[in-house]
């Protein structure tokens, strides 16, 4: 995922702790949001600390071996902001466990789906609706990206070496400050979109049964993600 750098200057932990973040409210939930996120964004296992998924933070603090206190402890009691987090977590688990084209098993090629109309089996997308061209990729200003995951036709089989076929998803990430708008792609990536997750509602949920054309602008909030599903 894509998260905007800063200078930090740390000072907990011992050691000259250099993995200690300050502004914890921003930073940090950024931090463990985007942790849950890689549900999403990882096809592979993702990986996770005990506590990721109830907002604790260890004050920012990644060495915290030398700290048997509350720094390292792990509270069960949840306050509202780490039930609104645990919900998200429960509600990303759920979504990859049902849908195969988020735990995909073979490498990407980046190319098109065989017998497809186009569309590849994964593509990163500009916020002006366009594939990111290899500049792209160097411009130290851009905040938002797509992801395109095709599951009409996964190189993985099921067990007894059937196709597996699934939804396609775009996975809009943005790591800015403000507001952004994001043109959803058109043809023959989609026909329209329904967004499955959005990380600036409670617990991750969407307003249910809005359809999103294509090429209309998407407005994403700061430091938020969107998981839409492709309708075709």
């Amino acid at each position: 995922m894509m998260v905007a750098g800063d200078e930090r200057w740390r000072t907990q932990g011992g050691n000259n702790n250099p993995y200690v973040q300050d502004n914890e409210t921003s930073w940090l939930s950024w931090s463990l949001s985007a942790r849950s996120k890689d549900l999403l964004s990882l096809t592979q296992p993702p990986m996770m600390v005990a506590g990721d998924e109830r907002w604790r933070t260890q004050g920012g603090n990644n060495n915290p071996y030398v700290q048997d206190n509350e720094t390292s402890w792990l509270s069960w009691s949840l306050s509202a902001r780490s039930k609104d987090l645990l919900s998200l977590t429960q509600r990303l688990i759920a979504l990859r466990r049902s849908s195969p084209v988020l735990r995909q098993r073979a490498f990407f090629e980046g190319r098109p789906v065989p017998g497809g109309d186009g569309s590849k089996d994964l593509a990163w997308f500009h916020p002006s609706g366009r594939e990111l061209t290899n500049a792209d990729w160097f411009d130290g200003q851009l905040r938002t990206i797509g992801m395109y995951l095709d599951g009409r036709r996964l190189r993985g089989r099921g067990p007894r070496g059937e196709l597996i076929v699934d939804d396609s998803f775009l996975l809009v990430l943005h790591s800015g400050d403000d507001l952004i708008s994001f043109a959803l792609p058109d043809a023959p990536w989609a026909s329209s979109y329904e967004t499955v997750i959005d990380t600036a509602k409670p617990g991750g949920a969407p307003e249910p049964g809005t359809s999103l054309p294509i090429g209309s602008p998407l407005t994403v909030g700061p430091r938020t993600s969107l998981l839409l599903r492709v309708n075709r």
